[in-house]
């Protein structure tokens, strides 16, 4: 199977965040940056275009000013 998959990211508030930075890599060093978004203003995003076969890592980076 090799359909593109869409995927649902949500992850919990944190007290005084201005944005959220999203980044989704297929290593786990992020050195392979699938997609990278420094300004998301809620907690909760949906992407698409992931191979289903394909190991994805994702992280989310709180920008506090």
């Amino acid at each position: 199977m090799n359909n593109p998959t869409i995927i649902d990211f949500s992850w919990n508030k944190v007290l005084n965040a201005v944005r959220y930075q999203i980044q989704v890599a297929t290593d786990s060093l992020f050195t392979d940056i699938f997609y990278n978004d420094p300004y998301v203003f809620d907690t909760a995003i949906t992407l698409g275009g992931f191979n289903y076969a394909t190991k994805y890592f994702w992280k989310v980076i709180v920008i506090l000013c």
